[in-house]
């Protein structure tokens, strides 16, 4: 199950998705019509909306989630946290985008923001979880709950 939130003119999503089984786009301006994976599904409006529709409709865990829609500190960690219960233990990832900005300028909203921000809070209120930012294409930082249930988590 793949699910990316802000998806600009799908070109990750469609790359990624006609990979898994089954892919959700999210994104809060309708550009469904970007979408050519015949597994996809799209819902236009908030990651918020889309967290409470997972939840009562949908329930299905997730094996990779990108986040790249509101670039806001606060909006990413909202998502993180409604979104990681929904997580595969273990083998799931949580992709965030843009969190090594080039320069300051990257920062100001509506750019990278000050999403950046949000991998060491992440790190902080979720100790357990792995936390990587890898500091290219304007960063993508890798989170992942190793539960202790897998072999190769040593």
């Amino acid at each position: 199950m793949y699910v990316e939130l802000g998806i600009y003119r799908a070109k990750t999503f469609n790359f990624v998705a006609r990979h898994a089984k089954k892919a959700y786009a999210v994104d809060s301006v309708n550009v469904g019509r970007y979408i050519k994976c015949d597994n996809a599904e799209f819902f236009c409006g908030t990651t918020d909306a889309f967290a409470r529709r997972w939840t009562d409709e949908v329930g299905n865990t997730i094996d990779l989630i990108f986040i790249d829609a509101d670039h806001s500190k606060e909006a990413v960690l909202r998502d993180v946290g409604n979104f990681l219960p929904w997580i595969t233990p273990d083998t799931g990832f949580i992709i965030l985008h843009d969190t090594w900005p080039l320069n300051k300028g990257e920062t100001a909203p509506g750019y990278s923001g000050d999403c950046y921000l949000a991998p060491r809070i992440i790190k902080e209120r979720y100790p357990h979880l792995e936390v990587l930012t890898l500091p290219f294409l304007c960063g993508l930082t890798l989170i992942r709950n190793p539960t202790g249930g897998d072999w190769r988590n040593g």
